[in-house]
């Protein structure tokens, strides 16, 4: 649900502003989010918001890769 839902941000944000920043975010907010559902413990709550945000934080990973490997890819004439 959070990627579904970020993906609608990300990717137009990155034709506008390029796909560097929302890669760094995406990585930074990956981090904190499984540190934070690492130290939830059993608390249900803590836990699905945790995930929540994972999710959120992977769709820069979801929607832009298929960009990335056009970018990177060179097709000789």
């Amino acid at each position: 649900m959070g990627v579904g839902f970020a993906g609608t941000f990300f990717v137009p944000s990155a034709r506008k502003w390029g796909k560097r920043h929302l890669l760094i975010f995406g990585t930074v907010l990956l981090v904190a989010s499984s540190a934070w559902a690492g130290a939830a413990g059993m608390n249900y709550t803590s836990m699905l918001w945790a995930r929540i945000f994972q999710g959120v934080a992977n769709a820069p990973f979801e929607a832009l890769i298929n960009a990335i490997v056009g970018d990177l890819f060179f097709v000789h004439v």
